[in-house]
């Protein structure tokens, strides 16, 4: 799918110019891009993260930055290949109040 492809659903959807919608998403990508060249990790709610990722040099090939994508399980509808540390952290405070729940009616008796 293409950039035109896109504006021209927007476009539609919203009932609106499809050179506005282009015009739009160009400035949108534009101003994503600066940020991330500069550093920043941009996230866009519901998609994903976009960082730079800088890869050493090796074997006569010179070092470079790339742009890169993470994006959220649940856009891909795939398994997490390696859940961040915060996430492990909320899934281990979950069970262990799961736990307390679980041993509370024990302690009345």
């Amino acid at each position: 799918m293409r950039l035109k492809e896109i504006s021209e659903g927007v476009a539609k959807t919203c009932d609106l110019p499809t050179k506005s919608v282009l015009k739009a998403q160009m400035e949108t990508f534009r101003q994503l891009r600066a940020a991330v060249e500069g550093g920043e990790r941009v996230t866009v709610p519901g998609f994903g993260i976009f960082f730079l990722k800088e890869i050493a040099a090796e074997d006569g090939k010179p070092a470079e930055k790339i742009v890169r994508l993470r994006m959220r399980d649940d856009v891909t509808d795939k398994p997490s290949e390696g859940k961040d540390k915060r996430a492990e952290r909320m899934e281990k405070r979950k069970a262990g109040r799961n736990q307390d729940a679980a041993r509370e009616p024990e302690a009345a008796e």
